[in-house]
């Protein structure tokens, strides 16, 4: 039997998101207020949620640093 993987819902995105505020990184208990979810699957929906995190801040970084060295490089050095 295999392992039916079911998308989090938006209201299920909602309670995650004030249980986590409320809880921290306690997700047993936060697993508690979910019937059809499990601690392994409140645990990897918070990493999910940071990893997407990550990634959204990598294209900013890359922008920054690009910028940083269009100026310096605009700069003419004084002889």
């Amino acid at each position: 039997m295999s392992a039916r993987i079911r998308m989090w819902t938006e209201s299920e995105c909602t309670l995650f998101k004030h249980l986590y505020s409320r809880f921290g990184k306690d997700f047993r208990l936060i697993s508690e207020h979910f019937k059809d979810r499990s601690y392994t699957q409140v645990r990897s929906h918070y990493y999910n949620i940071m990893a997407k995190k990550q990634d959204s801040r990598k294209p900013q970084q890359t922008q920054m640093e690009t910028l940083k060295y269009i100026v310096f490089d605009a700069i003419e050095p004084l002889d």
